[in-house]
């Protein structure tokens, strides 16, 4: 309820992520999605939100194919962050 409430006083990615977590461990992953998917939304260049959507998404048998991609997606951009800034 505290995470629900600051979000909605000031929507922050990593609130919503949190929630998202919460949500992945009570096992409910369609909740658990639609909180990773607003943290990503908010914060849309964020590596580890890609990989929490796509960790849910593994859990959900009829969109298990996006795991694939926002998985392929955390990579290609954990990969450009990397070029950008090497250390």
């Amino acid at each position: 309820r505290y995470l629900e409430a600051a979000a909605l006083i000031e929507p922050d990615s990593a609130i919503f992520a949190n929630m998202g977590s919460v949500h992945y461990l009570s096992g409910n992953f369609h909740k658990a999605l639609q909180m990773y998917e607003e943290a990503l939304r908010l914060e849309p260049m964020n590596c580890q939100w890609m990989v929490y959507v796509a960790d849910a998404y593994k859990f959900l048998p009829d969109k298990n194919g996006k795991a694939d991609f926002y998985f392929n997606s955390a990579i290609q951009h954990a990969d450009e962050d990397i070029a950008i800034n090497p250390n």
